[in-house]
């Protein structure tokens, strides 16, 4: 018997890879294709849900012959000083950042705050009591080690990182809570917009908790054409979703994530857009075009932000929104999963103006229910 054309998939056991490995396998089938854990010869492509498992996917489909990214190009973009070198040497701004490899890289003079993030991977976290810290500078960063006692831990650990999270880089810090978003499809021959919006953080978790999607930096276009140079390096046939933050009136480039975001990705499918149908369509060159459009101008998405609290809860909205999460569970163990603790709703709308006013009066009217 003839086997099917199909796509392979590459997760991990979070809820985000989950999700996105759904998203994924329900376009493949509207696309007439399987689903397989292993290429075989009529593999069209291996995907990552996470951008863990970026460079696998690229690995594997370059040893099955399968077109895909280049794993030097995924190699580069998954690696946030690489990443930053690569678009510095193309021509495009960046904030400073260092990898402390001994105890004198923390004695520059650097008169600027600082955050301490790992090279590889995203999210906001990263199982070590430094990451994702900040300190008014580069020295700050160091009593702080000394007084937690945990110098020798630090450079011990920077001797030899985790192979997943590589070692942690410390970068000029901009004091915002809002992060421009610019995310692509990048085929064989075209680089196709597909999401672009400001994100809003939590102030302790750095977790994105909302997102207006349709609201442009007016430097947009600059974080486009650092895609549009990821693709002419070889990262063809990818999602690259760019985040960028704003210092002093500017753009600048923080992190390159290799899958479709969360928040946006989740209101696509809350709304049945078939996102990531024509997303796959797309990388697999049987459209020519993304053909992809959202339904209004903006596209407000939430997180509504609760106590952290073990057990199994629902969430019940009112009319106006798309709830997009309303099964909620806390795992201390996966801190990963800190998404899943707290209900996520959409609205789409003309206007952002009364973005705040609008997400309130939702999170207000809600019902919470325990379920165990």
């Amino acid at each position: 018997m003839k086997s099917k054309r199909n796509i392979v998939l590459l997760g991990t056991d979070s809820r985000d890879s989950r999700a996105k490995a759904r998203y994924y396998t329900r376009a493949a089938r509207e696309l007439g294709l399987a689903v397989r854990d292993y290429p075989d010869r009529r593999t069209l492509a291996v995907l990552p849900c996470s951008d863990f498992l970026a460079v696998d996917a690229a690995r594997l489909a370059r040893a099955h012959g399968i077109p895909g990214p280049d794993p030097l190009a995924v190699t580069i973009a998954g690696d946030k000083s690489l990443a930053y070198e690569f678009l510095r040497s193309r021509g495009f701004r960046t904030l400073f950042w260092h990898v402390p490899t001994r105890e004198e890289d923390l004695g520059i003079a650097l008169d600027c705050a600082v955050i301490v993030k790992p090279e590889k991977g995203s999210g906001s976290f990263a199982g070590y009591p430094w990451a994702y810290k900040t300190f008014r500078n580069l020295r700050a960063f160091g009593r702080y080690l000394k007084t937690r006692k945990l110098h020798r831990k630090f450079f011990e650990y920077q001797s030899r990182p985790d192979s997943l999270l590589g070692r942690f880089f410390v970068m000029e810090y901009a004091p915002t809570s809002v992060i421009h978003s610019v995310a692509a499809v990048v085929g064989d021959k075209r680089v196709e917009e597909c999401a672009v919006g400001d994100l809003t953080t939590h102030p302790e978790t750095k977790m994105p908790m909302s997102m207006i999607v349709g609201k442009r930096h007016r430097e947009a276009a600059a974080a486009f054409a650092m895609i549009e140079a990821f693709a002419k390096a070889g990262l063809r046939r990818s999602v690259v979703y760019l985040q960028c933050i704003e210092h002093k009136g500017r753009l600048y480039p923080m992190d390159v994530n290799l899958r479709t975001g969360t928040l946006w990705a989740a209101a696509a499918e809350g709304l049945d857009l078939r996102l990531h149908t024509r997303i796959l369509a797309f990388q697999l060159g049987l459209e020519p075009r993304l053909r992809f459009r959202w339904p209004a101008p903006y596209v407000g998405v939430w997180r509504m932000p609760l106590p952290l609290e073990g057990g199994r809860r629902r969430v019940i909205f009112g009319d106006g929104c798309i709830p997009l999460i309303t099964e909620l569970s806390y795992d201390p163990k996966k801190p990963y999963d800190i998404g899943h603790a707290w209900p996520m709703f959409a609205v789409a709308f003309r206007g952002y103006e009364d973005f705040d006013a609008r997400a309130d009066a939702i999170m207000a009217s809600a019902e919470i229910r325990r379920l165990d």
